[in-house]
């Protein structure tokens, strides 16, 4: 699961139930969603929050966001650590030297999204064995990747938000645009995206 769902039209907490950012734009708080299991049965608490930023510091990753965590934050992990911090099992603040205006960025789609992991099973076994067998929290959970082929994702029974009406979800990866429309037309696959041009 994500923090949130953000856009300037609306929001919906998710892992993060609310959140309230200072008069000032210096901090935000987020209480963090009590009862939320990760697939493995772990509690999801703060400082699984906090853990998925220190992971998006990782030397070898690439995420979209690390540009906008480190020009609020600070460049080292040792700075992210001083000013996102778990103030409760439940609790997250976020503080910065000077106004931001844009908190709600680092909640969910408003930039990109931020998907919270059992931090406990990142630091157990690695990023990189994590990566390869992820454990989350949302209504679907990992099930099987085939390298450059597919990756499948079944349905998590009563979900906190709401159990998938399908049992199982697989994205199958094909690069060319003419092979994904006979996989649609001969209906061994049900949606694909689709450019303007295309």
């Amino acid at each position: 699961d994500e923090l949130a769902i953000w856009t300037p039209e609306y929001n919906e907490g998710r892992v993060a139930e609310k959140w309230n950012i200072s008069g000032d734009f210096t901090s935000m708080t987020l209480n963090i969603r009590d009862g939320i299991t990760f697939h493995n049965g772990s509690k999801l608490t703060a400082d699984d929050v906090v853990g998925m930023y220190e992971l998006t510091y990782d030397k070898s990753n690439s995420h979209g966001g690390l540009k906008t965590l480190k020009a609020q934050f600070g460049d080292t992990v040792e700075d992210l650590k001083k000013n996102v911090v778990a103030s409760g099992t439940h609790t997250v603040t976020m503080t910065t030297s000077k106004p931001f205006p844009h908190w709600e960025g680092f909640l969910g789609r408003a930039s990109v999204p931020w998907y919270v992991p059992d931090w406990s099973y990142v630091k157990g076994v690695g990023p990189d064995e994590a990566a390869k067998s992820p454990v989350g929290s949302g209504s679907f959970k990992f099930a099987k990747h085939t390298a450059g082929e597919s990756i499948l994702v079944e349905a998590v029974e009563n979900h906190w938000r709401q159990t998938p009406n399908f049992r199982q979800l697989e994205f199958q990866i094909v690069p060319e645009y003419a092979t994904q429309l006979a996989l649609l037309a001969s209906k061994r696959g049900d949606l694909m995206a689709m450019s303007v041009d295309q």
